[in-house]
């Protein structure tokens, strides 16, 4: 008995295949998150990180150390995005 993999198709409208998550992330230019970072957005916004962060929904980002160390030198930051944030 052969198995059949689906391909992958990922794009803003829809999702299709068994989906990778190593490979979104390497497609996507993006580093999975680290529990390090999770305590330090925890830290900087004195607040237990929203529990999909814990959970591992949201696991990955780009750039999240530059932008957490805006925030802890105390340099204002803003989110600029088309539709919505990914």
């Amino acid at each position: 008995m052969t198995e059949t993999v689906e391909k992958q198709i990922v794009t803003p409208y829809n999702v299709s295949g068994l989906v990778d998550y190593n490979k979104l992330v390497k497609d996507f230019n993006a580093e999975l998150l680290t529990q390090e970072q999770i305590a330090r957005i925890g830290a900087i916004t004195h607040k237990e990180p929203h529990m999909w962060l814990r959970r591992g929904l949201f696991f990955c980002h780009r750039d999240i150390n530059a932008v957490l160390d805006d925030v802890e030198k105390g340099n204002k930051i803003y989110l600029y995005t088309g539709r919505g944030p990914s």
